[in-house]
């Protein structure tokens, strides 16, 4: 009886056994579903189509915005796509970066390489004027600010500010026009530059025309006066408020920076055939309109200054005969960094930072005299301006035809490179 139970007993469980796993079809090449026996996205899954996140766009002319692809099924094998215009004197396309070139209407087109699927989006450039408005909002901590130019399809330079890597327009790609510095205070953004041969001060993107027509090369807000500094057929000039001021010392000069440290305002630049100094030209220090001329070499040009308590520090480099000689003076005093340009110096705390290109044209960042190249020499670079925001340093220069924004020695591309575009000055909101 024992015997007949537990006979029983296995084959009821065999029974189970066989129920529970031993029916349908474990065969997975007749497996159904969605058609594939690959899920991870095996070059077996088709793609079947494409879709962009817009399909219509409107941008001004330098601005550039992002379209984002979507692939179906979302498992596919093979995603790679190419990008093309239909237009590219209005727009370019780069990896779905749509760069507004100038007035015009342009269709960007998305391809699969698998299928030949498409998508389009039509995109609208307008021209920009100042009564678009200005459409980078209220400066805030840490937002970083860059000032330059990017070229459009018929190879007109167009002024450009950039906030955080979005850039706008400040000019209308009509004439030859470049952003040649930035000022940030009391939540308004200063730039400065030249639209065709009109020296412009843009506040929030309104422009307003400087008196003269010299080149503005820098500006500087303290509290509520904003200065700006250039060049008046080799005049030195400055502007505080808008009013105008000679600061002519020489037969020719022109001017290339400004800083104000409490009462007292700076000025460099050159000096052509200075009255009292031999040599052809002299890098020089106005303070408070007075001229202190800078020793270490003749044909010499003073291109930035930064004001510490009481010390001030002047980078520039050789001119001429002298070209390629970076220095740096402290209180006066020259130091030599090398062969290359020097154009622009930061202090923080004790470190001594200085933008510029070493050798010919090779975009370098010098920390305390020590230079760290910013590009691997492939292409013509320079670095144009250098800030310090606590333990971040930002450089601001061109790598070959793009504007480029390095932070921490790390690049990112302002523009594409389709057309030549500059970063010459940066300014980060603390």
């Amino acid at each position: 009886m024992n015997i007949t139970i537990s006979n029983l007993m296995k084959t009821l469980l065999l029974l189970s056994l066989l129920l529970t796993f031993g029916c349908g079809n474990n065969d997975p090449s007749t497996n159904s579903g969605d058609g594939s026996n690959d899920n991870t996205g095996n070059s077996q899954v088709p793609v079947t189509g494409v879709a962009l996140d817009k399909t219509t766009l409107t941008l001004d002319a330098g601005a550039t915005d992002t379209l984002k692809v979507a692939i179906a099924p979302t498992n596919a094998g093979n995603k790679n796509v190419t990008w093309t215009s239909d237009n590219s004197k209005a727009a370019t396309v780069s990896n779905g970066v749509v760069t507004a070139v100038a007035a015009g209407t342009a269709t960007i087109t998305v391809t699969t390489k698998d299928g030949n699927k498409t998508a389009t989006c039509a995109v609208t450039v307008n021209a920009y004027t100042s009564s678009t408005g200005w459409k980078l909002g209220t400066p805030k901590s840490g937002d970083v600010y860059v000032a330059g130019y990017v070229n459009n399809g018929q190879q007109v330079a167009v002024a450009t500010i950039w906030k955080n890597g979005i850039a706008q327009s400040l000019s209308d790609g009509s004439s030859l026009a470049k952003a040649t510095s930035v000022s940030v205070s009391g939540g308004n953004v200063y730039v400065v530059g030249y639209d065709g041969n009109r020296a412009v001060l843009w506040k929030n993107g309104v422009e307003q025309i400087l008196v003269g027509s010299a080149s503005p090369n820098s500006v500087f807000v303290s509290d509520n006066d904003v200065y700006v500094v250039g060049g008046e057929l080799y005049i030195t000039t400055l502007w505080k408020n808008g009013v105008i001021q000679y600061l002519e010392n020489g037969w020719l000069s022109v001017a290339t920076s400004v800083f104000v440290s409490g009462n007292d305002v700076y000025v460099t630049g050159y000096d052509i055939y200075p009255q009292n100094i031999n040599g052809e030209i002299t890098a020089t220090v106005w303070k408070n309109g007075v001229a202190q001329y800078l020793s270490g070499g003749t044909e010499l040009i003073a291109n930035s200054i930064f004001v510490l308590g009481n010390d001030v520090y002047v980078v520039g480099d050789g001119y001429y005969s002298n070209y390629g000689s970076a220095t740096l003076w402290k209180n006066g005093v020259a130091q030599n960094l090398g062969s290359g340009n020097a154009q622009s110096v930061y202090v923080s705390g004790n470190d001594v930072y200085v933008a510029g290109a070493e050798g010919y044209y090779n975009a370098t960042l010098w920390k305390n005299g020590v230079a760290q190249n910013l590009t691997n020499g492939t292409n013509m670079s320079d670095a144009n301006s250098v800030f310090v925001d606590g333990s971040n340093v930002y450089v601001a220069g061109y790598d070959g035809n793009r504007a480029v924004l390095w932070k921490n020695n790390v690049a990112q591309y302002l523009s594409d490179g389709t057309m030549s575009a500059s970063a010459n000055s940066i300014f980060v909101v603390k």
